[in-house]
């Protein structure tokens, strides 16, 4: 995180000078990143200056993209957040598995399954930097540490490397880890592990289940930071649930599901957007799960995820 921005009266300035989608996040935030003008400031504070403020609405204002994955055509797709005509983004040469992105939205890391590779966004220049795990489930970046942890699902480890591809280690070993996210606020991550969802410290330690009972394969979970909240797909059960982050408040968004492998989740956007691989189609619904919309088909998809920031 870069740069700390606090609801007050400034926020009505803003709401008049940025898109609808930036609206939506500042009138809701409390924490956020503008990673790219890279601040140190806080709205109420007189030093916080004019031009990383403008160079952070430029930023703001630009769409956000979706992202994912067809593994019969080892293609990546994206599209514009809250559009309806996907285009063709890259041909990695190997099948796209699982993303994670740098929170500058310039890298994305694919997981093929044993292999991760490093995506540039700008140029489309890629190149593989680690081939050591048996089935990685989930990856997430975690910057502050200049680490990828992975959920390896062959191995039942969590793994991390540097941003490179070197420097692998075993965190723990929670057994039958799938779907993973971190809380890099709070140190926390969030496991898919044995039919529950468990919060662990980073080092793995203090295990504690907070969703109790899930189907079985549970192969993607997204965290809201700002609404405390986990989204997450049951491929076993065909659903897309969310819950707050103790577990509480667990609620049914979407129910009969051919597959569901992949939740994409942003909190400045008012949408959901999950993989079907059962209809081999990326389906788009309101946060709550309502107006369902597919938006591609015929997509062998095992992942959707947000850029972080407009790109």
């Amino acid at each position: 995180m870069r740069c700390i921005l606090r609801k007050n009266g400034s926020v009505a300035l803003i709401e008049r000078l940025v898109a609808p989608a930036a609206i939506f996040l500042l009138s809701t935030l409390s924490l956020t990143s503008c990673q790219r003008a890279r601040l140190n400031c806080r709205f109420e504070d007189p030093g916080c200056s004019d031009s990383g403020l403008l160079a952070m609405l430029q930023i703001l204002s630009v769409p956000l993209y979706v992202y994912w994955g067809d593994m019969n055509t080892n293609t990546i797709y994206r599209v514009k957040d809250g559009a309806e005509s996907p285009e063709t983004f890259l041909n990695l040469g190997a099948i796209p598995y699982r993303f994670a992105f740098t929170s500058d939205a310039q890298t994305l890391f694919v997981a093929n399954s044993t292999t991760v590779y490093s995506v540039t966004i700008s140029d489309k220049s890629y190149s593989q930097i680690s081939n050591v795990f048996s089935d990685v489930n989930s990856l997430v970046v975690v910057e502050k540490l200049s680490k990828i942890y992975y959920s390896d699902n062959g191995s039942g480890q969590v793994d991390t490397t540097n941003l490179d591809g070197s420097g692998y280690a075993n965190v723990h070993n929670p057994g039958s880890n799938g779907g993973m996210d971190i809380d890099e606020i709070n140190d926390f991550q969030y496991i898919a592990n044995s039919s529950q969802i468990v919060r662990y410290n980073m080092d793995g330690s203090g295990a504690t289940a907070v969703v109790g009972t899930t189907g079985a394969a549970v192969e993607d979970i997204e965290l809201d930071n700002i609404g405390q909240r986990i989204f997450w797909v049951d491929r076993t059960n065909g659903e897309m649930r969310r819950a707050d982050v103790d577990g509480s408040n667990e609620t049914l968004l979407v129910s009969s599901i051919g597959s569901a492998r992949g939740v994409a989740f942003h909190p400045s956007s008012p949408y959901l957007y999950y993989c079907d691989a059962g209809i081999q189609s990326i389906v788009r619904t309101l946060r709550d799960g309502s107006s369902p919309l597919i938006i591609a088909t015929a997509m062998a998809c095992r992942d959707v995820d947000f850029a972080p920031v407009a790109n």
